[in-house]
């Protein structure tokens, strides 16, 4: 077993059951002990768990999951739904992009060459690094080492500072009154983002149409291009619910 795949099975297992000791987490997934140990030890730092004597137990310290979880969570949906944004993008010398999976997904597949990128993931800022294409920035504020990510009053007066031609983001849920977020940091970078933002794109899968979260970010009509897989029922459904908004789904 990888150990990412190890993580999110303890991850999961802990959320569940709330509290698991090292010999219990061993035999569940035929792991070593002192396999265990150090995986648990890692996933402390990270912010994901709390070390207990002989064991770990689950720390629910936002409504966030683990951008680690997050990113093995629906991956065929993922992939599809960036498979099919790519066709939507428009015309950009300069894009925000968000810490969500969806659109980690999705910068994987883009070129940035010539492109001005910015954005508070550190998962994407590297990324990007790495395709040494165009120029990407990253904004300060407080790491988040559970979401690898940087939210905060810093983040979002950083953000303040700049234009951007094309915002991307994805969301926790969408229903009839708009897209949601789990937390007022990410909601709070998104909203700032989309306040200097020319066009704001949301690419979102199946899996969170029709369902909620705590925070309401923005209503559908402040998006100008909205991309999923969900059905054709589904979309008309919103199409004659909401007038003028048009979501794409191939």
């Amino acid at each position: 077993m990888y150990d990412i795949e190890r993580q999110n099975k303890i991850y999961e297992y802990l959320r569940e059951h709330k509290s698991a000791s090292v010999e219990e987490l061993s035999k569940l997934f035929y792991s070593s002990l002192s396999t265990i140990r150090r995986t648990l030890t890692h996933m402390e730092n990270m912010g994901l768990i709390q070390r207990t004597h002989g064991g770990a137990v689950f720390t629910d310290k936002s409504n966030e999951v683990s951008i680690l979880v997050r990113q093995t969570r629906n991956i065929k949906e993922k992939e599809a739904v960036a498979d099919i944004a790519l066709k939507y993008i428009p015309e950009y010398s300069s894009i925000f992009l968000d810490n969500s999976s969806t659109v980690l997904t999705l910068a994987k597949k883009m070129s940035f060459s010539g492109k001005t990128v910015f954005t508070n993931s550190l998962q994407i800022a590297m990324e990007i690094f790495h395709k040494n294409e165009g120029k990407v920035f990253l904004f300060g504020g407080e790491v988040n080492f559970s979401l690898l990510d940087v939210t905060g009053a810093m983040t979002c007066r950083s953000i303040h500072n700049f234009h951007y031609d094309l915002l991307l983001c994805s969301c926790a849920a969408m229903n009839e009154q708009g897209s949601f977020e789990n937390t007022f940091n990410t909601a709070d970078v998104k909203q700032a983002a989309m306040q200097n933002a020319s066009k704001k794109m949301l690419v979102f899968g199946k899996s969170k149409i029709d369902t909620t979260a705590t925070i309401h970010t923005a209503k559908l009509s402040d998006y100008d291009i909205i991309v999923s897989d969900i059905d054709e029922a589904t979309i008309q459904k919103y199409h004659s619910l909401h007038e003028g908004i048009r979501i794409h789904n191939q």
